[in-house]
């Protein structure tokens, strides 16, 4: 779902009030009209898309950059950050002794690649 920004900063605020009053009186008709739910969603939708579109012609529109993810980043990648953040936690979960015996271990095991 993207938004859409309006520079109300500059301006505009009086041609949105007389757009805006335009569509008011048509707006409390057809909010007074509901009857069900169903009729009063559909009468908020519509509510809402006429004041973005008063706003569009009202205000001056933001430029939004759009944010796309890296090419290199895969879906592999992610399901890999995500099973390395659960054996981190895991680890750091983990008894005292537990994680002193590992840490020996791993020391063990350099020592012994270094030599050969």
């Amino acid at each position: 779902m993207t938004f859409i920004g309006f520079k109300t900063k500059y301006g505009g605020h009086s041609k949105f009030h007389r757009n805006l009053r335009q569509y008011a009186h048509q707006v409390l008709e057809d909010l007074c009209n509901c009857n069900n739910k169903e009729d009063l969603d559909k009468g908020i939708n519509s509510i809402h898309l006429k004041i973005v579109e008063i706003c569009k012609r009202s205000y001056r529109l933001k430029k939004q950059e759009i944010k796309k993810p890296p090419t290199w980043w895969t879906q592999d990648l992610a399901i890999m950050k995500k099973r390395v953040g659960a054996f981190r936690r895991r680890a750091q979960r983990a008894p005292t002794d537990l994680r002193q015996a590992h840490a020996l271990f791993t020391q063990e095991k350099e020592h012994s690649t270094e030599d050969t």
